[in-house]
């Protein structure tokens, strides 16, 4: 998908010293992971539904974020999700993360051209 604006030159300067600043915004925006989020709850193998609920998306900064499974009392995410010698993986974190990079990508891009 192409992207473009047309800057007039006499606004260039102004475009290309607050690209840092849309790029930050947008990133932070589109780093919810909203969708990936949804397709890694789709794709995660379920019994009882206590490891799908358990993924979630972590914010360490706003230009990070981590898509996870597990807790305290849901201990199996990591066997699961990486397989263990008598089970192979099921990778669902990695399969949506990798499904949507794509679209993050292009949601990012996008949103940053708007912006300027």
């Amino acid at each position: 998908m192409k992207t473009t604006k047309t800057i007039p030159i006499t606004q260039l300067a102004d475009a290309l010293r607050n690209l840092p600043i849309a790029i930050q915004a947008s990133t932070d925006k589109t780093l919810n992971l909203t969708k990936a989020h949804q397709l890694a709850k789709t794709l995660c193998p379920t019994k009882t539904g206590a490891l799908r609920e358990t993924i979630r998306v972590i914010r360490p900064s706003n230009t990070e974020a981590n898509l996870t499974a597990g807790t305290p009392t849901v201990t199996y995410a990591k066997p699961v999700h990486d397989g263990t010698s008598k089970q192979p993986a099921r990778p669902f974190l990695h399969q949506a993360l990798h499904a949507e990079t794509h679209n993050i990508t292009q949601a990012i891009i996008q949103d940053s051209v708007t912006r300027l």
